[in-house]
């Protein structure tokens, strides 16, 4: 079994990686948005949490976009950012008109 913690709040997530060993975190741009800091922001900050670690940060692409080339620039953007996340990407329908 594994235990990942839902969260952006990085306070939060150092306090579960050292009192539980957590095996990783999960996050969204909604709880990056309830934290009150900039997405990219945050983002990095959880990296550096982890970094030189084998634990994993599942971040998603914004769920506002619908371009599949903008998904994939934006999941490339967020891959680069450490090697410990991974990247959710939601599943649309295309619209068609």
């Amino acid at each position: 079994m594994q235990f990942f913690l839902d969260s952006a709040q990085v306070d939060q997530i150092e306090y579960a990686l050292d009192a539980f060993d957590i095996d990783g975190i999960t996050t969204n741009p909604r709880h990056v948005q309830v934290s009150g800091k900039p997405f990219m922001q945050v983002i990095r900050e959880i990296a550096a949490l982890v970094e030189g670690t084998d634990k994993t940060i599942s971040v998603e692409v914004n769920p506002h976009l619908t371009d599949p080339d903008e998904m994939l620039y934006e999941a490339e953007k967020l891959a680069g950012i450490s090697p410990n996340f991974i990247i959710k990407l939601q599943c649309i329908e295309p619209t068609f008109q």
